[in-house]
């Protein structure tokens, strides 16, 4: 089987730390270079005491970490031991293909290959990375919580739809104009709009007010022009009802 990680050393060998008895105590803690040890079975672990070889399951057994003499033997006794192989956890191994990992995954670097996986502080900092130039936009996309910095977004949609207006203009239904700075011009309403059509307005002249002409039609039921005062960079939007022959502001 494979292992995702480094793959198991099944049988290890390691002599045991040495153990103090006191004539009391007949359970103790196995060690090796100071680490728990776990062996996997009793018979797996060979133990001498002053010189003379342990039988397993008689002199003593092992629990988990713990070994546990049948008596206590004094302070005396001289300890040796060699575990012939520590226990496999393999329940809870995860093989290369299949399985599900549970918890905290951590990796020791950033990715460099296509196929590495990818750390959270990698895929964080290409987020955070400002996004410049041109950005073309093909098919159906999103763009909900996202933000893009020092660039524009191309796409024929919204490239269509946004109208820069410098000289005397008559309007196209549903466009946003944005009305230019500098200079006295008239932007002139759709001469036959249909029903729930609209024109959208950004005034960014701050130099000279512009005159929305109504061109026959009646804006939120008034027979005069829409004077627009400079520098009013808000969004306007006025959206034509024919049952009134009237352009509404929204």
């Amino acid at each position: 089987m494979a292992y995702l990680g480094k793959t198991p050393n099944i049988i290890t060998h390691k002599k045991l730390d040495d153990l103090t008895f006191n004539g009391v105590t007949t359970s103790f803690s196995l060690t090796s270079g100071g680490t728990p040890v776990v062996p996997g079975l009793t018979e797996s672990v060979l133990v001498v005491l002053n010189g003379a070889v342990q039988e397993p399951n008689v002199a003593y057994t092992i629990s988990g970490s713990s070994i546990n003499f049948a008596v206590a033997h004094a302070n005396t006794v001289k300890f040796f031991g060699i575990v012939y192989g520590e226990r496999l956890d393999v329940a809870n191994a995860l093989p290369l293909t299949g399985g599900t990992l549970t918890g905290t995954l951590t990796l020791n670097g950033n990715a460099t290959n296509a196929l590495h996986a990818v750390p959270k502080q990698q895929l964080d900092s290409s987020i955070a990375t400002a996004i410049t130039g041109m950005v073309t936009l093909t098919g159906t996309q999103s763009l909900s919580n996202k933000t893009i910095n020092g660039g524009i977004i191309d796409s024929a949609d919204i490239r269509t739809n946004l109208i820069s207006v410098s000289t005397n203009t008559t309007a196209t239904a549903g466009a946003i104009h944005i009305l230019a700075d500098g200079g006295i011009y008239t932007f002139t309403l759709p001469a036959a709009p249909v029903d729930r059509q609209w024109v959208g307005i950004v005034n960014k002249n701050t130099t000279n007010v512009i005159s929305v002409s109504r061109n026959g039609k009646t804006i939120n039921g008034i027979a005069e022009d829409l004077s627009l005062d400079t520098g009013y960079h808000q969004l306007i939007i006025l959206m034509y009802r024919s049952s009134a022959n009237d352009w509404v502001i929204m």
